[in-house]
């Protein structure tokens, strides 16, 4: 804004070449707010087990990203109590990742549904397959149940040990099922209501793959 000011002389008085002083007022104001830091690791815990029998297995390779852990009893366990098959990961950074586990005598199964977010903790339980046993592998198709198109990254899972993502064109995959047994089915997507089918009998020739679509 602009004030006119005398220029009359005096004690304090500006100088007389003074005609139209000019003043600018910056207002400011306050906001309080909080940051979270982008890059705060969380973690991510689970057992590790036999999918036939519930057996936890010690000695299993768990593998995030480029973090690598052996599965074994759960430190602090109750005397007498076999809690085998434990694992924890620390320091990984928020994201979406695939959890792989291997042990000898059984095969790897690989999980892509692992999310890992800001300073939290994620589980996740796998159920491993023994090397020998008669196995197919579970495929299909998750679409929206209106109009039949695929969803992608559809999470899929029997149980909480076997858990697969689907991918952009809504296929999902979950490898090394024994052969002859009922599975419960589950299926589910953000915005979606979750599906469940009940005692899907996975029956066939070991190698080959059933193929069971699901609609959400």
């Amino acid at each position: 804004f602009s004030k006119k000011v005398s220029t009359r002389g005096g004690r304090g008085s500006f100088p007389r070449n003074a005609q139209n002083l000019h003043f600018q007022i910056r207002a400011s104001s306050c906001q309080d707010f909080s940051l979270k830091p982008s890059g705060a690791p969380g973690w991510v815990w689970g057992y590790v087990s036999n999918i036939l029998n519930g057996t936890k297995i010690n000695g299993a390779v768990v593998k995030v990203g480029d973090k690598t852990v052996v599965t074994q009893r759960r430190p602090g366990s109750y005397s007498g109590y076999s809690d085998n098959g434990y694992y924890i990961i620390y320091g990984i950074a928020p994201g979406s990742y695939t959890l792989e586990t291997a042990k000898e005598g059984y095969f790897t199964r690989a999980s892509n549904a692992l999310g890992v977010d800001f300073n939290a903790e994620s589980r996740m339980d796998v159920g491993l397959t023994p090397e020998g046993t008669p196995a197919m592998n579970l495929t299909g198709v998750v679409k929206n149940l209106l109009n039949g198109s695929p969803l992608s990254k559809a999470k899929v899972w029997i149980a909480a040990s076997v858990v697969v993502l689907g991918g952009d064109d809504g296929v999902y995959t979950i490898t090394n099922l024994p052969v002859g047994k009922n599975y419960d089915l589950h299926a589910s997507r953000s915005g979606y209501r979750e599906r469940l089918i009940n005692s899907l009998p996975l029956m066939g020739i070991a190698g080959q793959s059933l193929t069971q679509n699901i609609a959400l």
